[in-house]
């Protein structure tokens, strides 16, 4: 392997501009966060001055956009990249390849008409992205990603045909989702919801700033809707069952609206999802409109999970998402490995990403024989103050509420006897759930500190909670602690655990174990 010795100097050509259609992307980016009150001006607004002030703001953001492009230099060198920018006041920015974490590349259906694409530079444990080139050629982006992912592995080759070599290596997928996954998919996820719920936000917004003859134009094909609906049925029922079946017509057709809302956004942000890795690094291409590619060292990667749904098992499907070091989102990083795909599909990426975790594992060991009881707790309390209100407006007829204690009680049974944990001398996994189930697995090398609590409901029944934390999986998500351990089990376990950490990472640290 090459020394730092044998590093050549910087690329010919030295500092480099953005794309020159640079300006129009950053120019679009800008107008974006004024797009409501741009709505609400074209909607209230007409025939007013004030139409003149947008048209000054849109001209002042299209100077600065030009501006930008002609002040921003990026230059790569031997040891890192190197940024330039600012107008009154010129920033520079160094930045180590080894503190990159991922190069990720997004594209819109502009940028694909421009031949260009969006280039953030991640790094681990940080919540911003280190660098923003709003836009490269696809050509250079894909040898910038190259130049990073040899350089911050500490190999040290040429730099010149970094691109060429970026085109000619695309190793085999590990993973690609086919329109019907991608059906599935959307029938298993609710992002639908998340849609109706923009929509309305922003119903609600232009509503509440618009004249009132802008408010009886949105509020009359809603009211013609609902009373179409109600004549339908009011003219073959009477008016109870007018009102049930109405009442079950409307909750249906929004259920199915949003489910039909789901399958089209799986397809729009998932179509030609394809999953490599190539020397340890993953990539994931993906998008319909928006074509984003992110990749990310398999060193970063801190915790895996397992989510299994009441859908998904019908289906016959998983989903396996992973935590990285950076702790980005599912904009800026990769968190979903297999976005849908069978239990078989999920164990063989499991057994070649990370064979320690020996899955599916069955050495489960379980918790508390009463954990159901505290699972019982919190649900019990709540169906009793239900049933209080209820009671105080209805009488005696609120105790109707109480038919669902025995669903309860075999919900918190069902739980308990599922969740468990299982450890050996490389990783910790964790189950729990019911009707949604999850797995967590951790290798024991990732842990950053671990700690034993108990609550009072614990200290009565004799149970600690053991709650495992890295670096980029916090364990406050529920996902990676074990609940309900008997506290002698618990304590035996935390020490065994520090052992471990204490071996493989002398800075892991591990607060000292509660005392009796």
């Amino acid at each position: 392997m090459p020394t730092r010795s044998d590093t050549p100097g910087p690329p010919p050509g030295g500092p480099q501009r953005l794309h020159p259609f640079s300006w129009l992307f950053v120019l679009l980016q800008q107008l974006r966060a004024f797009a409501i009150p741009l709505v609400v001006l074209l909607v209230t607004g007409r025939g007013q001055s004030s139409e003149w002030l947008g048209l000054i703001g849109v001209a002042g953001l299209t100077a600065l956009s030009v501006a930008q492009y002609f002040t921003y230099r990026y230059e790569p060198t031997a040891e890192g990249i190197v940024i330039r920018h600012g107008i009154l006041q010129r920033t520079r920015r160094d930045i180590p390849y080894e503190r990159i974490h991922t190069v990720n590349l997004h594209q819109t259906v502009l940028h694909r008409l421009f031949g260009v694409a969006e280039v953030r530079l991640e790094s681990a444990g940080s919540r911003e992205p280190e660098a923003v080139m709003r836009v490269l050629a696809m050509t250079e982006a894909r040898g910038l990603e190259e130049l990073v992912r040899l350089y911050g592995g500490a190999r040290r080759p040429p730099i010149d045909g970094i691109a060429d070599r970026a085109a000619a290596e695309e190793p085999a997928p590990l993973l690609t989702l086919g329109p019907g996954e991608l059906f599935r998919l959307g029938l298993i996820s609710n992002r639908g919801m998340a849609v109706v719920a923009a929509i309305v936000g922003l119903a609600s917004q232009v509503l509440m700033e618009s004249q009132d003859a802008a408010r009886d134009s949105v509020a009359a094909p809603l009211r013609a809707f609902y009373e179409l609906i109600h004549g339908f049925v009011a003219a073959r029922f009477d008016d109870t069952a007018a009102l049930a079946a109405g009442t079950l017509f409307v909750v249906g057709a929004a259920l199915a609206l949003v489910r039909l809302l789901s399958v089209v956004l799986a397809f729009v942000q998932y179509h030609g999802f394809v999953l490599r890795e190539h020397e340890r690094q993953l990539r994931v291409q993906r998008g319909l409109l928006t074509r984003v590619r992110h990749q990310l060292p398999r060193r970063r990667i801190q915790a895996w999970r397992i989510d299994e749904t009441l859908l998904h098992r019908w289906l016959g499907r998983q989903t396996l998402r992973v935590d990285s070091a950076a702790g980005a989102d599912d904009e800026r990083g990769i968190r979903e490995l297999a976005p849908v795909a069978p239990p078989a599909t999920v164990t063989e990426l499991l057994a070649r990403l990370l064979p320690d975790a020996r899955w599916p594992r069955t050495d489960w060991r379980p918790v508390h024989p009463r954990a159901w009881r505290r699972l019982l707790v919190r649900p019990f309390a709540m169906l009793l103050l239900l049933a209080s209100a209820v009671a105080w407006f209805e009488g005696l007829r609120g105790l109707v509420v109480f038919v669902a204690v025995p669903l309860l009680v075999l919900r918190a049974r069902r739980q308990g006897a599922f969740a468990g944990y299982a450890i050996d001398d490389r990783v910790v996994a964790v189950r729990s759930g019911w009707l949604t189930r999850r797995w967590g697995v951790v290798p024991i090398a990732k842990l950053q500190s671990i700690r034993v609590t108990q609550s009072p409901f614990d200290r009565r029944h004799c149970m600690a909670t053991l709650w495992l934390d890295t670096a980029g999986a916090p364990a406050a998500d529920g996902v990676l602690r074990i609940r309900f351990l008997p506290v002698d089990e618990a304590r035996q376990l935390y020490a065994r655990l520090v052992d471990h950490m204490t071996a493989s990472s002398p800075l892991a640290t591990a607060p000292p174990v509660p005392a009796e």
